[in-house]
């Protein structure tokens, strides 16, 4: 990893690697509160046997409570 003693191009490296996940991570989850927008709009998670969009993305999606509350009202 990038150390005090490492070279300033693998520091370079890293810290742009770290930034472009942290674009892709935000564009999946741009993507998954769409997906999960349309699925409580079409109420689909009905035909999967489950009560509700929260219920369906803990135990199908197995987001956390904490995350599926949050996608869920997004």
């Amino acid at each position: 990893m990038c150390q005090e003693n490492s070279a300033p191009q693998k520091c370079f490296r890293v810290l742009a690697e770290l930034s472009r996940l942290a674009l892709r991570e935000r564009q999946a989850t741009v993507a998954l509160i769409r997906c999960l927008m349309e699925v409580d709009a079409r109420r689909l998670y009905l035909a999967e046997g489950y009560a509700s969009l929260f219920t369906s993305c803990t135990q199908a999606l197995h987001l956390s409570e904490h995350a599926a509350a949050a996608r869920s009202v997004a």
